[in-house]
């Protein structure tokens, strides 16, 4: 359309009148023929028509017109030289106006030729921000990088070559890359556009592992696994080493191990390992808080320092449980039932004994006395070999007018004046089934009286 309307703009200012004379006819017309034959491949890119206003019958005028001319000499032949100067005029003006339409072709061709050039060129830039500027032209082959992903441009168009790693180090399109624990690749979208792409997991060694595969951390407490997540893949915790370091225990679940049942679980920290969550006896589990018997001690399990421990908090006796402090008795001793740092007993602590129609407790050191009016017996409870306890009598104490006066151990016997009198009395401390007995006696019957006992000098208390 362009070079169309330039050429019909230049084709009216091509017109020249000129006169010639008949003697330049033939010069004329060799100039034309000439001229044709030169211009005739610029005039391959015209149309038939407009060739046809360049042929040189058309210059120097055509058969028929001439044979009109020669009727017109033969009827008028007082204008034949008339008509033929006329003629040559217009054949003139026809050349020089088809002279300056070729020079208008060559100038359109020319200018198109340049339009065309540079609009190719243009096509082959690309318009866009990138490398940190704004947008703006790129030329042929220019590399580009927008965010994460770098281009080239080709054909006025942008074409991908690869992603940036976090440290910015250039991936080319189709290869992987590892970064922040998972192995990355680059690719092009389903939309045609670059993306990275999750294709395998990376542990903390380097290795890389497919969806699905499994592996455990550096110190084997815990294990991993590759799982797919869609259109990524993630490394999740799957679950925990346990203490063999040959089984597996997924989160949540439970294991046996040295009289304590563990869980694999995960803190709120992250940590992942197995907690101690009861304790076992005699095949038998208890959780937390929970009491257990163990013969003759009462145990509890109890989570210290993170760790479930068994800890003894007090004592089984006559089917009852006892705590620390608490006291039972047990074949006339009294027990206590002492609970401390590392050390658990059932200690004897005292005497059981019946007075005046009540159990009483005796302590251990002890000492009381069993009266009547003339005599009383002096006990103690004492310890007796292995954690026992027993009353033992002191022994014998004779009353003379209210006061305490003579004392005899056990099997012996004495001889004591009564002060102020003539009068001798004997005195035998007996030993009995619950302790011992004192006897006053006449000395006439003294050799019947102590049989077996032994002779001791009079003693006060």
């Amino acid at each position: 359309m362009l070079l169309t309307m330039m050429c019909i703009l230049l084709f009216p200012y091509s017109s020249i009148s000129r006169k010639q004379t008949i003697r330049e006819k033939k010069k004329r017309k060799d100039i034309s023929v000439v001229a044709y034959a030169s211009l005739r491949p610029v005039l391959l890119f015209l149309s038939s028509e407009e060739q046809r206003f360049f042929s040189p019958s058309i210059c120097n005028g055509k058969k028929g017109e001439r044979a009109a001319i020669k009727r017109t000499e033969t009827e008028t032949v007082g204008h034949t030289y008339r008509k033929e100067e006329e003629e040559e005029e217009v054949s003139w003006n026809m050349m020089q106006n088809s002279f300056v339409l070729l020079l208008s072709i060559i100038l359109c061709i020319s200018t198109s030729t340049a339009f065309l050039a540079d609009k190719g060129a243009a096509r082959s830039r690309c318009w866009t921000s990138g490398n940190g500027r704004a947008a703006q032209w790129w030329q042929e082959g220019d590399e580009v990088t927008r965010g994460k992903f770098f281009y080239a441009c080709r054909r006025g168009q942008l074409e991908p070559l690869g992603c940036l790693s976090s440290d910015e180090k250039k991936v080319p399109l189709g290869h992987t890359f590892q970064q922040d624990g998972y192995e990355f690749i680059c690719q092009l979208g389903s939309d045609g556009y670059l993306e990275f792409g999750y294709n395998a997991c990376v542990g903390a060694d380097g290795r890389t592992y497919q969806k699905g595969e499994t592996w455990t951390d550096a110190k084997n407490t815990y294990y991993f696994r590759c799982r797919d997540d869609g259109r990524v893949v993630k490394t999740t915790i799957e679950g925990c080493i346990a203490h063999d370091k040959q089984r597996r225990v997924p989160l949540g679940q439970t294991d046996d191990f040295n009289g304590y049942t563990y869980k694999c679980q995960q803190k709120t920290s992250g940590v992942v390992q197995m907690c101690s969550v009861g304790c076992i006896h005699d095949g038998v589990k208890y959780t937390i808080g929970q009491q257990y018997r163990d013969n003759d001690y009462l145990f509890y399990c109890k989570l210290q320092g993170g760790k479930c421990t068994k800890q003894c908090i007090g004592c089984v006796a006559n089917g009852q449980n006892l705590y620390d402090g608490q006291r039972y008795k047990r074949d006339g001793t009294t027990y206590q039932c002492e609970i401390r740092p590392g050390k658990r007993s059932h200690r004897a602590v005292g005497c059981s004994i019946v007075e005046n129609g009540r159990d009483v407790n005796k302590v251990i050191g002890c000492r009381w006395y069993e009266q009547n009016p003339d005599w009383k017996i002096e006990k103690t409870c004492e310890t007796d070999g292995d954690n026992r306890a027993k009353v033992t009598t002191v022994g014998c104490i004779y009353k003379y007018k209210g006061f305490d006066r003579i004392f005899l151990e056990p099997g012996r016997y004495t001889i004591w004046n009564l002060p102020k009198q003539k009068e001798v009395v004997g005195l035998a401390c007996r030993p009995t089934g619950d302790g011992a007995e004192l006897s006053v006696f006449d000395v006439s019957r003294l050799d019947q009286l102590t049989a077996g006992l032994t002779y001791d000098m009079p003693r006060g208390k």
